[in-house]
């Protein structure tokens, strides 16, 4: 567990970030910040990472800010909607100890160690408590939002991140989680404003690009999303997944050739995805190339083998061929 280092146990003031984070399920991707939000460890990040299959469970780590998410399938759950958003500090002593009153702060710190351990209604009681100390501690409310998605109170989690972002508008982490909210719950315009937010605090920040492509690849803005993915994939260029998107924006622009060009990119950063090559396989389809295409739906049932899209798509090129 990664927490900032903070030095000063008195009470934290709205222009100085004193929040803790929880591991996320998202692979680490380093960039410089200090807003810091509580991950919750339910499902996947939004999106994809081309080495894995579609499900939604990844393995325990930290993002950093501007990472870009890691799953080929799109999240199923608005817990993890919300987790590729997080960002962390450095890893710093826990000030409280037993029996002694505590700080804002470290009401804030206590609480994220219990949600850690699994305890949502002790991290729900520190985040309270901090926030009673402290009325205008944004980090901490956007600590309690997440903590309510994980509660499954989406109507809470919205108010929570709402107050957060009142009291500091440019606070990535509410940025990124409220926009996150607002994608899942197809409320795409909100979620292209929160993100073009984020991206005027911070225009390195890729994965506030890479979201922002996502809300308006969902509006049928495709021109604009791939204009967005491209500069995620500057960002990060080692990623598959802004190339693969960029690929789909493509195919509904009716731009096989050039969907292709990206789906080659993103078989190059990751070739052990069979998404990604099923996708491949379709533009070269489109493209009346059945032999390729059919060398990609093998490809992709080598490695799941329960690939019905890759599946159907084989024995589709297999009667052309």
């Amino acid at each position: 567990m990664r927490r900032p280092d903070i030095a000063e146990k008195n009470r934290p003031t709205p222009t100085r970030p004193a929040s803790t984070v929880l591991p996320c399920v998202a692979p680490r991707l380093r960039a410089a910040t200090t807003a810091c939000i509580l991950p919750l460890m339910l499902g996947a990040c939004a999106s994809l990472n081309l080495g894995h299959s579609g499900g939604v469970t990844q393995s325990i780590s930290r993002p950093a800010p501007g990472a870009l998410p890691s799953r080929e399938a799109a999240p199923r759950d608005i817990a993890s909607l919300i987790n590729d958003g997080a960002t962390r500090t450095e890893r710093g002593p826990r000030a409280a100890l037993a029996g002694q009153t505590l700080s804002a702060s470290q009401h804030n710190l206590e609480g994220a160690a219990a949600g850690e351990r699994g305890d949502l209604v002790g991290a729900m009681r520190h985040f309270d408590r901090a926030i009673a100390l402290s009325p205008d501690y944004y980090q901490a409310y956007s600590n309690r939002a997440l903590a309510h998605v994980r509660g499954g109170n989406l109507r809470a989690a919205r108010a929570d991140f709402d107050r957060a972002l009142n009291i500091s508008p440019r606070y990535l982490a509410a940025l990124t989680g409220r926009g996150k909210l607002n994608l899942h719950e197809g409320r795409l315009a909100a979620a292209d404003a929160d993100f073009t937010q984020a991206i005027r605090a911070n225009k390195r920040d890729g994965l506030a690009w890479f979201n922002r492509g996502l809300a308006r690849q969902k509006r049928g803005r495709h021109v604009a999303a791939i204009a967005d993915f491209r500069k995620a994939a500057a960002l990060h260029n080692e990623r598959a997944e802004p190339h693969l998107r960029i690929g789909d924006s493509q195919m509904a622009l009716a731009q096989p050739h050039d969907a292709m060009i990206s789906y080659d990119k993103a078989v190059q950063r990751n070739r052990r995805s069979a998404g990604v090559l099923v996708k491949r396989a379709a533009a070269a389809e489109a493209l009346k190339l059945d032999h390729q295409a059919a060398m990609d739906y093998r490809r992709a049932l080598r490695i799941s083998p329960t690939n019905s899209a890759a599946k159907r798509g084989l024995r589709r090129t297999l009667k052309r061929v």
